[in-house]
């Protein structure tokens, strides 16, 4: 079922059985564990499923298998540093990595590979 909505400067109430939007959604909150949402980033590494979620695991070594540009579209407007908490990254044979003007890449941010 599509239901269309017209937007209003102020939307006040509740959305039940899930809604779809697209564009930019702001709100004073949101409400839930967010374990559903994809496309944020969230602490460092990955969950371990511990009963108390105090836990997170970080790879050894990923590697990169696609070709990706860090630029104003990806890496913030300004001068700005991507990083990552893998210590190792390999780039894949044939796969670029581009860094753009004012752009840092920094591996291993959190200095684990030496411990």
């Amino acid at each position: 079922m599509t239901t269309k909505v017209q937007l209003v400067s102020n939307i006040v109430g509740n959305v039940s059985g899930g809604a779809s939007f697209t564009g930019i959604v702001t709100a004073s909150s949101f409400s839930g564990d967010g374990s559903l949402l994809t496309g944020v980033g969230g602490g460092v590494g990955q969950p371990t499923g511990d009963a108390d979620g105090l836990f997170n695991y970080v790879a050894a070594a990923a590697t990169i298998t696609q070709s990706i540009t860090f630029d104003t579209l990806n890496a913030g407007n300004f001068n700005s540093y991507v990083v990552s908490v893998v210590p190792n990254i390999t780039v894949a044979s044939g796969v670029g990595v581009t860094v753009g003007v004012g752009k840092t890449v920094v591996i291993d941010v959190l200095q684990i590979g030496d411990l």
